[in-house]
């Protein structure tokens, strides 16, 4: 089906967060100077085509407000529509049928991502250059790459999202601070399996259950490993397959409609459960497998783990995955959080409000 846009607004375009190239479709828009902004909350808006229901996570795009003209506006929808093959619809009625207006606090303004990789030392290269096909190839999104050996005099502050896989155990003390005054100035801090291991232990993240059984290190070898069950150190499962449940209340799941989700999980090491539980994006519902092998002894230990957990840290927001969210390019449900993360990561922490 071929995007499209259904005619031309004088106040607002929307379209829905559904397609998985719907990102591309924004930052389309974004790097051609467009101002955009997401809606916390449902509204139903008068159309070029008649009524229509727009649930959170819609994209609306105000006509006035623009440094472009309306009709380089009406001109660039019509190309990120065809790009990315999205239905965008042309508001007809400042005033919405019913839910929010278009002015309301509920509708918050979406900041440009500016995109960077901790690349060097101990980073996870495979990780990096999965990243980079969905950032770069799929979604044609920028992703800058910084030398751990470079960390040190880089300007942090051009960036609004840096995603670590490795190479965190490389940070001194001073690296660590000066990554946590960048989180707490408004940055989105994503970090992936052994990264977001060693994010929780550098206490970068905190605001974690005390009472919580996960286990966030590998067994002390890989004999207790074996006698328990395992398949040896690090105590790896080789890619089962595992029911989810996926918080749709939270931005990171905008375009998801169901709960049911299903993971793919490598290791039993799994993300300590946070104290607030809306914290919880994805967490397991059963540790039997759907598809794959995951020893009986090891299944009660899977279940209610939590795979993807958010830390809110001044400004700012941490966004820890504890298995890649980008395997091997093929597991999509997972990347589409990974670019919920980098667009709305930060309104989780109370950012992007007019």
């Amino acid at each position: 089906m071929k995007g499209s846009l259904s005619g031309r607004s004088d106040y607002a375009y929307a379209f829905e967060y559904f397609d998985y190239l719907t990102p591309k479709a924004l930052y389309y828009l974004q790097d051609n100077d467009v101002k955009a902004r997401v809606a916390q909350k449902p509204f139903t808006s008068k159309t070029t085509t008649g009524e229509k229901n727009f649930v959170p996570g819609t994209i609306v795009i105000p006509v006035h407000y623009q440094t472009v003209s309306p009709d380089e506006l009406y001109k660039l929808l019509n190309e990120a529509a065809a790009q990315a093959n999205i239905n965008i619809y042309a508001i007809s009625d400042g005033f919405s049928v019913a839910g929010i207006d278009l002015g309301s606090n509920n509708i918050r303004v979406l900041k440009k991502p500016v995109v960077a990789t901790i690349t060097g030392g101990s980073a996870n290269w495979t990780s990096v250059g999965e990243l980079w096909s969905l950032l770069g190839n799929t979604l044609n999104i920028p992703l800058s790459k910084i030398d751990i050996q470079a960390f040190a005099r880089t300007d942090l502050s051009k960036y609004t999202s840096i995603v670590l896989s490795g190479a965190g155990n490389q940070f001194t003390p001073e690296l660590v601070t000066r990554l946590t005054n960048w989180v707490e100035g408004g940055g989105t801090l994503i970090a992936t399996g052994s990264a977001a291991q060693w994010v929780i232990t550098s206490k970068l993240a905190t605001g974690f259950r005390t009472d919580s059984t996960a286990r966030t290190t590998p067994r002390a070898n890989a004999n207790e490993a074996l006698q328990q069950g395992g398949r040896g150190f690090g105590e790896r499962i080789s890619g089962a397959i595992l029911r989810a449940e996926l918080n749709t209340q939270h931005p990171l799941a905008y375009g998801f409609t169901s709960k049911d989700f299903y993971t793919l999980k490598n290791s039993v090491l799994g993300l300590p459960r946070p104290a607030v539980s809306n914290n919880i994006i994805l967490e397991t519902t059963s540790g039997e497998p759907v598809n794959g092998y995951v020893a009986p002894t090891l299944q009660p230990r899977l279940k209610n783990n939590p795979i993807i957990v958010v830390a809110n840290r001044g400004r700012g927001s941490i966004v820890l995955f504890g298995e890649s969210p980008t395997f091997r390019g093929y597991w999509l449900a997972p990347g589409r959080i990974l670019t919920n993360a980098i667009f709305f990561g930060y309104l989780s922490s109370g950012g992007g409000r007019y």
